[in-house]
């Protein structure tokens, strides 16, 4: 067997040919993200080899394709447990731990027939892409009928916890971490990674979820079905942060929704999200774009409940005066714009700050009183323009001198070690936080205004639920791309 985890040809004690995975006890899980992409690279491969076989053995056979549907079933793979009990694979040898998921508060001594096991671990710097995958993982799980486990060890945001309560517990304990897969599908422990995505939930998925004449559904439907059962069982903020949320919540009902108006939410993403509209690919979606939008779906909540033969209604107006607007940005800029200054801050637990602001509040003196020493201040860097990667990566770093060569963006990305200070992971949290706190106040409002190219829009349809947000027209995408 090979010394790294690889697909290998074996023969089964029929004498039949078949291919399983080898994943050497050595090995720390999870693997690298590039060795599950080489596994469900040569998984293909080998998949296609044993057609091609067939092929060739069978003339009837010549001309019939690859079945390439999501749940198609290669019967010449050999799942591990059953290459172990064959003996073409070696068993645990009982040294070291053979644990692997970051939750063990499971139910009984059985281990699971089927799991899936959703890695946290990304080279992405945001948290919007790791959240929708999480979500539609577990729904998935749910679909197949498996096991939920979460590994967010190596997590660039830190420790799952930090932020939600413990995903539900699963009554079997996890599997042996070499017997998860990322590939095949049907494996009996599936594994599923930023780095798997394109098989766990490429074309194949899309075409068997989309199907609108094998489900019966719209289109997108069914993916926001399997978003939204994720949603609901993972989303439940911890902490002081969950009071917080339910707190701001509770003064929005009885400041709003007791007079009967309504709470619409403006999500506005910048950075290094541009939107997919071709007239501003290079720049942003004008503010006044996000506010009129608002407006223009407060009026026309209340208006379509006029009665027309009495003209307008006293109530209804006092409604739309009652309605509030809410705003959550990256671009801290963005809530001083004159554009918006009618608009409330979602949240103000959190709140990202600009360099003109640390400016202001921060003035260190350059020189002590009776000195003629002038000491160094390193420059403040704020999040001016939004959230950019490179930016994330360099938290905790020490500032650049200004008379130091300037980096090129590619020298700040994700650095190469696993390690990161006590200080950059702190920093890290309060972006992760915030994040979850503007997510969750916009979440539970009345609207929401958007642009769908970003993340955290979506993230907010799948929140607010498919008969509100898109039945409803309460989700509005302001990015016409």
């Amino acid at each position: 067997l090979p010394s790294d985890p690889s697909p290998v040809l074996v023969t089964d004690k029929a004498n039949k040919d078949r291919w399983t995975v080898s994943i050497p006890q050595s090995h720390a899980f999870p693997l690298r993200p590039s060795q599950y992409q080489e596994i469900c690279q040569l998984s293909t491969k080998i998949t296609e080899y044993f057609v091609d076989m067939s092929r060739s053995n069978d003339p009837l056979r010549r001309l019939a394709r690859r079945d390439q549907s999501y749940y198609a079933i290669d019967n010449n793979f050999l799942d591990v447990q059953e290459a172990e009990q064959q003996g073409l694979l070696a068993k645990p040898d009982g040294s070291g731990s053979d644990s692997h998921a970051s939750f063990h508060d499971q139910v009984g001594d059985k281990m699971c027939d089927r799991s899936l096991t959703f890695v946290m671990e990304t080279s992405e710097a945001g948290f919007g892409n790791t959240l929708m995958r999480m979500w539609m993982a577990y729904g998935l799980a749910q679909e197949e009928g498996r096991a939920f486990f979460i590994d967010d060890s190596r997590w660039p945001y830190g420790k799952y916890n930090t932020y939600f309560e413990p995903p539900p517990t699963a009554n079997c304990t996890p599997p042996p971490k070499h017997h998860i897969l990322p590939c095949p599908h049907h494996a009996r422990h599936l594994l599923v990674s930023a780095a798997t995505s394109e098989w766990t939930f490429g074309k194949s998925f899309e075409g068997w979820f989309t199907d609108s004449k094998k489900n019966g559904l719209p289109p997108q439907q069914r993916v926001f079905n399997l978003a939204r059962i994720g949603y609901e069982k993972l989303f439940s903020i911890t902490g002081d942060d969950a009071v917080y949320v339910n707190s701001r919540l509770a003064s929005l009902n009885d400041t709003v929704r007791s007079k009967t108006g309504m709470v619409v939410g403006l999500h506005i993403r910048r950075g290094d999200k541009h939107p997919a509209e071709i007239q501003y690919s290079k720049d942003y979606l004008p503010l006044d774009r996000y506010y009129d939008t608002a407006r223009e779906v407060v009026l026309n909540k209340f208006a379509g409940e006029v009665d027309v033969q009495k003209g307008v209604d006293n109530e209804n107006w006092k409604a739309e005066i009652a309605s509030k607007v809410l705003v959550a940005s990256d671009d801290p800029d963005v809530y001083h714009a004159q554009d918006l200054s009618r608009v409330e801050r979602s949240q103000d637990r959190i709140q990202l700050a600009s360099k003109k602001i640390l400016d202001e509040t921060q003035q260190p003196q350059a020189q002590d009183a009776g000195s003629a020493y002038h000491k160094y201040i390193p420059e403040n860097s704020g999040w001016e323009g939004g959230f950019f990667a490179p930016l994330f990566w360099s938290l905790g770093r020490a500032p650049e001198r200004s008379d130091r060569p300037v980096r090129e963006p590619e020298q700040l990305q994700k650095p190469s070690t696993d390690s990161i200070s006590e200080e950059a992971s702190k920093l890290r949290e309060l972006l992760g936080r915030a994040y979850m706190l503007d997510l969750a106040v916009l979440g539970g409002g009345d609207g929401v205004v958007c642009g769908a190219s970003a993340m955290g829009c979506r993230l907010l349809a799948v929140m607010m639920g498919w008969e509100r947000a898109i039945e409803q027209g309460m989700w509005v995408n302001v990015d016409r791309g």
